[in-house]
């Protein structure tokens, strides 16, 4: 089914039409369905995600080289260019991939807490 073309519930593995299609995929039934209420589908999409960030840890327990990209934040005060005072936080992000060299920057922002301005560096890094 495209994405454009409206959803008509005759498609295989679609919930009927003004159902959740997520909930009917993670669940197999949503709200809208006979017999479950509001309560229900919150209590059942809390049991999923716990059972799926239990799965997650134990995952990462066997195997602790899993996690090996992460991203790093590092925030600083500096002198705002628009008003002068050493309210400006920048914050850079970095992603870090052990034994993949030195973190790349990959993005960041910057906000002054006197004036409200967000100068925004030039944050992509040399590509030449």
């Amino acid at each position: 089914m495209s994405s454009d073309q409206p959803h008509t519930g005759t498609e295989p593995d679609m919930p009927p039409p003004g159902h959740s299609i997520a909930a009917h995929r993670v669940l197999g039934w949503c709200v809208t369905c006979p017999g479950h209420t509001f309560t229900d589908e919150a209590l059942a999409w809390r049991a999923a995600d716990t059972r799926a960030q239990r799965l997650r840890e134990e995952a990462l327990q066997a195997n602790p080289q899993a996690a090996s990209s992460w991203i790093s934040v590092t925030s600083e005060d500096t002198r705002c260019p628009e008003c002068g005072e050493q309210t400006l936080t920048t914050v850079s992000v970095h992603l870090v991939q052990p034994d993949e060299g030195p973190p790349r920057h990959i993005g960041g922002w910057a906000l002054c807490a006197g004036c409200g301005a967000t100068p925004h560096p030039l944050w992509e890094p040399d590509r030449g």
